[in-house]
């Protein structure tokens, strides 16, 4: 069979930068979430206290002052919410996760909020290495940026011939 293509003029996300910093110190291997439609871009560096905020539940955040903070959530957590850590003032999420992201659910958190909000993701391996999930009121600065850039896709598809007037 003949493979069949076309190609369409897109948009890709690139990311020129994503840097966390945890009492100045980098962490390696952060990735910056989709926001809907629109490329993540802190415009500057946000700071603020980490604040492990668990599954974002009001239940998990009671207790918790978010107010300038950057909250690190569970990603595995099977009630996760990003809404409540946003309306209690946290400046930025951290999600914290395992092999089970993928693409779909990632972006699902992503566009679960009304606006551009700035989070990214870090494995939990990741995360248990720079000591981040006993690092509750340490100094966390993170600074993004990603870009739209022209690129081609290309769609591949086959026709498979049938035949009329058959029955199965």
């Amino acid at each position: 069979l003949p493979i069949l293509s076309s190609r369409t003029a897109v948009f890709v996300p690139f990311t020129e930068w994503c840097r966390l910093k945890v009492d100045g110190v980098e962490v390696a291997s952060v990735y910056p979430l989709d926001n809907g439609v629109a490329p993540l871009v802190t415009d500057g560096v946000i700071t603020g206290p980490l604040v492990w905020a668990g599954d974002g539940t009001l239940a998990a955040l009671a207790g918790k002052t978010l107010e300038g903070a950057v909250a690190m959530l569970d990603f595995d957590a099977p009630r996760l919410t990003l809404v409540n850590v946003f309306s209690q003032g946290a400046r930025a999420v951290i999600l914290v996760g395992s092999s089970r992201a993928s693409q779909w659910n990632v972006a699902r958190i992503g566009e679960e909020g009304p606006v551009a909000l700035p989070q990214v993701y870090m494995a939990r391996e990741t995360a248990e290495r720079a000591g981040l999930l006993s690092a509750e009121g340490r100094i966390a600065s993170l600074d993004v940026r990603v870009t739209l850039r022209d690129a081609v896709a290309r769609n591949l598809w086959v026709e498979i011939p049938g035949r009329t007037n058959v029955q199965f």
